[in-house]
């Protein structure tokens, strides 16, 4: 069970997304609180960790492109190498990077991204069987590179523009470090589509660590 001032709400079926500086990933969580992880090819078998990376290549006179693990497997195979684009999430921040030339073409930061979450939302619906129009999405509290509040605001601003371009609908986003207190409060269940809800007089208080490719967090929630 939850710690005491600790609420934990799953609604009927919820899609939750983490998209990393390094990995990203998918899960669908219903009302009997079941986790489904969205699994994806890879050469070795399949992973749940997508890859956030983006690989684009000129093919007559096209450009092409390949996101995730097919997009390492397109780069490693090409006898003359494309652009391998990587940690695009940290770019996020900046307001002087908006866009950037790939192969003539000028690109956003966004239309970038949204590639990577296009392929993210087809594949996990082809799997899932049933189209993703909504999600929970988390982020962190600090964007890289933010300085004040208002750098956060911005980089969030541009994210949701990115999942907008790539399809979704509408996506609300929740603080990286609050799924971690719901990982940390329900060990045997993953986080898409739970709601923490945290009463002033919540113990016993939660130290929940996350690792990544990119970053280490710990929070003391009380």
């Amino acid at each position: 069970a939850a710690p005491s001032g600790v609420r934990l709400h799953i609604s009927t079926q919820s899609i939750g997304i983490d998209f990393g500086t390094t990995n990203s990933s998918v899960a669908r969580a219903n009302g009997t609180g079941a986790i489904e992880l969205a699994q994806f090819p890879n050469a070795g078998g399949v992973t749940e960790a997508y890859r956030s990376l983006l690989y684009l290549d000129k093919v007559a006179a096209r450009i092409k492109s390949w996101s995730g693990p097919t997009a390492i497997e397109e780069y490693l195979a090409a006898e003359t190498k494309g652009r391998l684009v990587q940690s695009l999430k940290s770019f996020l921040t900046s307001r002087t990077l908006k866009n950037t030339d790939v192969f003539g073409r000028r690109m956003s930061i966004e239309d970038l991204i949204a590639r990577i979450l296009r392929d993210l939302r087809e594949k996990a619906e082809s799997q899932f069987g049933s189209p993703i129009r909504t999600a929970v999405v988390g982020r962190p509290v600090r964007f890289v590179g933010a300085e004040k509040e208002e750098d956060n605001s911005f980089a969030q601003e541009r994210l949701a523009a990115a999942f907008k371009i790539a399809g979704y609908e509408s996506v609300e986003f929740e603080l990286e470090p609050v799924f971690g207190g719901v990982l940390a409060s329900e060990p045997s269940d993953n986080l898409a589509g739970v709601e923490l809800k945290l009463s002033t007089a919540a113990s016993p208080a939660i130290v929940p660590t996350i690792t990544s490719g990119a970053r280490f967090i710990v929070t003391l929630i009380r």
